[in-house]
């Protein structure tokens, strides 16, 4: 006797049998039963002769019923029931939830379109697989179902998939057999139990990211249980990469991907912004240059403006702002652009932008018919500054050391230098004045960002000269660079204004000891080892070991560091130091206790002679800041910003005369998105040792535009307060570049990962893939119904009714 129960969830198929499982020989048990039954009726048909036909009969069928019984006891009769049990696998279903599936696929081919219709229930399924039959709609049945196709997104048609009820899917997720999910730039778990949140899914995210929802799947308890993922895409991974690698190690682990592609393979018209190639900060004096990349797909024939627009905040206007076309294009299009996308430099003349930060948009002119307007628009925050270094050369002699510092720097389009040898004219060898020499005033030096002083005596300079070399650190917060020759001259400073600069001393006759043998390596100190700019590589231990691979020198000072001065480097093997830093009021000073860095060329040319001094010149030198005004300076360590990525705030408080101000509370202001309530208020601490300089670093802030102010304790906030705008981005997708059906990458993704790849249309062979993949459990259950005490009171009870009739029968 066989049953059947079957769906799509289980198929329990149960078998019946009787038979006798006694170890002992049952045909022995049945002669000896036949033999004693018989002997029982022949003394029951002598002795019961006096009694009727019908007594006699009943009296020995309780006799063989009584035998029979006894004889199960050893025959072992037995009910044997078997179960086969095959249920459909637990799966999980997880679907693409970023923008892309929220668009439609108008171009798809008529044969996928028919074919889909019927598997979503749209039309009914003869000729489903009719090659043969014309794919365009035949009646007003088919039309609808086109059209209702063509208008449909790629999440709407997954969702009549797993509702039409050919697929059982709904029984499925009651059942709690299966699980959902969904995945953009991170995976949703859905309970099965709330099919409403699932299939009411409407909002796309920004990014598809499948290879790390693949790898929370490898990693959550929410998965146990699940062998079997299916994966609604389109193949587009716009963040994380390739999935491959995480499918193969789930696949590893017992558990096999099948993808579902959905989409069309033709990309549908739309004009976008793919990239911006342009510097985030660049020279005022300069052109704004750089390059769009843009997309033109679908087009047969079409006419774009592109245009770049400085954004200004305007109350009148509708939306806030006001747009000022600084740079446009007309494009023509050609079907031909559709194969790769067009590169559009653009310029924009320096007069038409201002110092500091501008807010740009960058927009290709909107055409009817395009799929999304969304990646036609971008907007730019770009830092305008002036040239970003002015060094001044000072040296008592065109010294080789000097030669090669000023063909350095003069190769360095970024660095404005001026240069001026003392000596050089055999008639007047006294340090020239003038344009293009040393400055003649106190203004023209301040423009100088760097000065550097070689071999040169203090005679060269005025009393006047002096003070303002020193101003020049203490004050403005420049920086000044000794760099000693054979002639020591440092010393000549001593008793003039610059000797309280000097971090380093000349030692006294009875202090030299041992006079450095050659060849002079340079050692770095532990202070020197952690500076960023003695790195000639990231990694620590190498760094060393290239220190000391550089050509030694022949000439060092022998100088002594004065309290307060760090030590970068000595000469190896003594105390005598090479590298000194040390900060004087708001500026640094450095002190090179050589004049043969040249030499750190042989072998390597510029390549870490050139690294070493513009690491040391960025150091000593004040960073500039993007705003300026009113005292203040202001500046964050960068125009755009990551979510989650912190910020970092600088501000630098003078007096009217430029003196730094000191020991004030000063708070940072943060204003969102032209909102006039401040978002958070935020202390700045001053720099010990830069007085005046103030900063703090904010947390990670969320997406938008910001405005940053300053607020001193005691003063009235201005109207014209100095700002500065930043503004914190989400990581840049490609969500929106191409969003047609990447068959390819999703039939890689499958092969990696155990599974099979199905078009969308393909559904139901998905579907009884799954029906025909499950896991088969056999189930026996056994009833031995003779040795147990029912078994025994039935043999009782016979003989007590057999016992009872003979009784009656007056056979006792």
């Amino acid at each position: 006797m066989t049953s059947t129960q079957f769906s799509l969830l289980q198929i329990d198929q149960t078998t019946w049998n009787f038979a006798f499982e006694g170890d002992r020989s049952q045909v022995f048990i049945w002669l000896a039963l036949i033999a004693l039954g018989m002997l029982f009726t022949l003394y029951y048909l002598r002795e019961l002769t006096g009694l009727n036909r019908k007594r006699r009969i009943t009296l020995i069928s309780l006799r063989w019923l009584t035998l029979g019984c006894i004889a199960c006891l050893f025959l072992e009769p037995t009910f044997r029931s078997s179960t086969l049990s095959q249920q459909a696998k637990k799966a999980l279903f997880i679907v693409d939830s970023s923008n892309s599936f929220l668009r439609k696929d108008p171009d798809m081919d008529p044969g996928r379109v028919r074919d889909l219709s019927k598997r979503m229930g749209l039309q009914p399924n003869s000729d489903l697989d009719d090659p043969s039959k014309d794919p365009s709609p035949q009646n007003e049945v088919e039309r609808n179902a086109f059209a209702e196709i063509e208008n449909s997104t790629r999440l709407q048609r997954v969702k009549k998939l797993l509702q039409n009820p050919k697929f059982e899917i709904q029984s499925l997720l009651n059942e709690k057999i299966y699980a959902l999910g969904r995945f953009g730039d991170q995976l949703d778990w859905i309970p099965a139990s709330d099919v409403e949140t699932f299939f009411n899914l409407e909002s796309g995210s920004l990014s598809t990211d499948l290879k790390s929802a693949l790898k929370e799947i490898e990693d959550s308890k929410q998965a146990l249980g699940v062998e079997t993922i299916i994966v609604f895409s389109d193949g587009r991974w716009s963040v994380g990469g390739d999935p491959d690698q995480t499918g193969q190690i789930l696949f590893n682990k017992g558990k096999k991907i099948h993808f579902v592609g959905v989409g069309s393979v033709h990309e549908p018209f739309d004009l976008g912004l793919l990239s911006i190639d342009h510097p985030s900060e660049y020279f005022i004096e300069d052109a704004f240059e750089g390059q769009l990349l843009i997309k033109a797909q679908g087009v047969s024939q079409s006419t774009a403006r592109v245009s770049i627009f400085s954004k200004h905040p305007d109350p009148q206007s509708s939306d806030g702002f006001q747009l000022i076309e600084l740079w446009g294009e007309e494009l023509q299009f050609s079907p031909n652009d559709s194969l790769k996308p067009l590169k559009v430099p653009f310029s924009i003349p320096p007069e038409k932008l201002k110092p500091g930060r501008s807010r740009l948009l960058v927009r290709i002119e909107h055409q009817s018919g395009e799929v999304t307007f969304q990646n036609n628009d971008r907007e730019l925050l770009i830092t305008a500054k002036k040239r970003d270094l002015w060094i001044l050369l000072a040296d008592g002699r065109p010294r080789w050391e000097s030669r090669y510092l000023k063909n350095l720097f003069e190769r360095d389009a970024s660095v404005a230098l001026r240069w001026v040898f003392a000596g050089v004219d055999p008639d007047d060898q006294s340090l020239k004045r003038g344009e293009d020499a040393f400055p003649e005033t106190v203004e023209s030096l301040e423009k100088f960002d760097v000065i550097f002083l070689g071999d040169i005596t203090s005679d060269e300079f005025t009393s006047e000269e002096l003070q303002a070399l020193r101003d020049h650190v203490d004050v403005r917060g420049g920086g000044l660079i000794f760099f000693s020759g054979s002639g020591d001259h440092l010393t000549s400073y001593l008793g003039t204004p610059l000797e309280a600069l000097l971090p380093i001393r000349a030692l006294a006759e009875d202090e030299i000891q041992n006079a450095p043998r050659f060849p002079i390596k340079v050692q770095l100190t532990p202070i020197g080892r952690e500076a960023q700019a003695l790195r000639l590589t990231d990694d620590a231990l190498i760094n060393v070991q290239m220190w000391e691979l550089l050509r030694p020198l022949t000439i060092v000072s022998r100088v002594k560091e004065l309290p307060g001065s760090e030590v970068w480097a000595r000469v190896q093997g003594s105390d005598i130091p090479l590298i000194v830093t040390r900060t004087f009021g708001r500026g640094k000073i450095l002190y090179l206790g050589t004049d043969q860095t040249w030499r750190w060329r042989y072998r390597f040319g510029d390549r870490y002679h050139h690294k070493i001094w513009g690491q040391l010149v960025s150091y000593i030198r004040e960073e500039s800041f993007a705003a300026e005004g009113n005292g203040i300076s202001l500046d964050t360590d960068s125009a755009n910003y990551e979510m989650g990525q912190s910020v970092r705030i600088r501000a630098r408080l003078r007096n009217p005369t430029g003196a730094s101000r000191s020991n004030q509370k000063v708070q940072a202001i943060l204003f969102k998105d032209g909102n006039e309530e401040s978002l958070l208020n935020s202390p700045l601490k001053e720099s010990p040792q830069q007085p005046g300089l103030y900063s703090t670093t904010l947390p990670g802030l969320e997406q938008g535009w910001y405005e940053l102010k300053i607020q001193i304790e005691g003063e009235p906030e201005s109207e014209k307060a100095l700002s500065l705008p930043f503004q914190v981005l989400k990581e840049s997708s490609t969500e929106d570049h191409f969003i047609s059906w990447n068959e390819e990458a999703l039939r890689e993704a499958a092969l990696h990962s155990g599974g099979e790849y199905f078009r969308e249309e393909q559904f139901d062979r998905l579907m009884k893939l799954l029906k025909d993949d499950q896991d088969t459990q056999v189930s026996t259950q056994s009833y031995k119904f003779a040795w147990n005490w029912t078994w025994f009171f039935v043999v009782v009870f016979l003989l007590s009714i057999e016992w009872v009739l003979r009784k009656r029968f007056g056979l006792l």
